[in-house]
């Protein structure tokens, strides 16, 4: 423990030797002037610019490869002038600050390139371009093309089915919010109803004319029939008709056929048309053959004992 504790006493010391004598050199600059005033940062020396021109002709040799034209496609060309208008030169400074002329010096170079080299590719007899019938290998796999397709076809899905509920989700709100008017309303008329009643059970003036004016209002108001009731009207009176045709208008039914003093007082020869027309038998007698009458009991024995 002792050791350790006069190890750290001699470093503290050591220290604080140390910060007095930072504090000296800086006093000492300070009086001579080496100091300005804001911060002091050491800087470090700036690394000296190298260009060493047979150093990088060397590299250069040795990566370089003496490949053919139609290897390297390379061309080296000045712009190309359409109808003598002057281009800026690369070495311009403004040309870096105006991008239509930069890029228009970039469209005319590759214009001279392709003039250049599309001559040269025809004289060695190279096509240029893609036959009718090529058809290039795909980068991705059918089965990756497939997993796309898939994702965006659900995605799409999910898209509508998240807006259909969106829709659905308003309508309901729409729905609610009517539905609480109505009942707001109702509930307004109700209370004023009852406020006339009780005028009208005190005898106040003007008691029955409110009450009048909110029983007329009431009665218009049930009174409206919308277009489906309509449809709803029309259908029955249909089916009533039909019935009427078939079953008669009701009423009474008793003695309907019984005659009275004006159907005896009449001497004409109309007859209903009930018995003008003929019998079942009388029908199937004329289409059919005529029918074979059964002999009876006592010939169809004989006829069994002959057998």
């Amino acid at each position: 423990m002792s050791s350790e504790s006069d190890n750290e006493m001699d470093n503290g010391m050591e220290e604080d030797i140390d910060s007095e004598l930072d504090d000296a050199e800086l006093q000492k600059a300070f009086n001579e002037g080496r100091l300005t005033p804001g911060l002091n940062i050491e800087q470090k020396p700036k690394r000296p610019l190298i260009n060493n021109k047979e150093a990088l002709a060397g590299k250069y040799a040795e990566i370089y490869l003496d490949l053919p034209w139609i290897e390297r496609l390379d061309c080296s060309n000045a712009p190309l002038l359409v109808n003598e208008v002057e281009l800026p030169a690369n070495e311009d400074d403004a040309l870096a600050d105006n991008d239509f002329k930069r890029e228009m010096l970039f469209y005319r170079q590759a214009q001279a390139a392709v003039l250049e080299a599309i001559p040269r590719l025809k004289a060695e007899k190279y096509s240029t371009k893609r036959p009718e019938d090529y058809y290039a290998q795909m980068a991705k796999s059918d089965e990756h093309m497939k997993k796309i397709r898939e994702y965006l076809v659900n995605r799409k899905s999910d898209i509508e089915k998240r807006e259909k509920l969106r829709k659905l989700r308003e309508q309901r709100i729409y729905g609610k919010k009517v539905q609480q008017e109505v009942l707001q309303k109702r509930q307004e008329d109700k209370t004023k109803l009852l406020k006339t009643m009780k005028k009208v059970r005190k005898g106040k003036q003007g008691g029955m004319q409110e009450l009048e004016e909110s029983l007329g209002d009431r009665k218009s108001h049930f009174g409206k029939t919308n277009g489906t009731n309509n449809k709803r009207m029309s259908k029955t009176n249909r089916k009533t008709e039909y019935k009427n045709q078939k079953f008669g208008f009701g009423g009474k039914k008793k003695n309907s056929k019984k005659n009275t003093a004006d159907s005896s007082a009449d001497v004409s020869n109309k007859k209903s048309s009930k018995w003008q027309r003929p019998s079942f038998h009388a029908q199937k007698g004329k289409k059919g053959k005529p029918k074979q009458t059964r002999p009876g009991k006592n010939a169809r024995q004989k006829s069994r004992t002959k057998k």
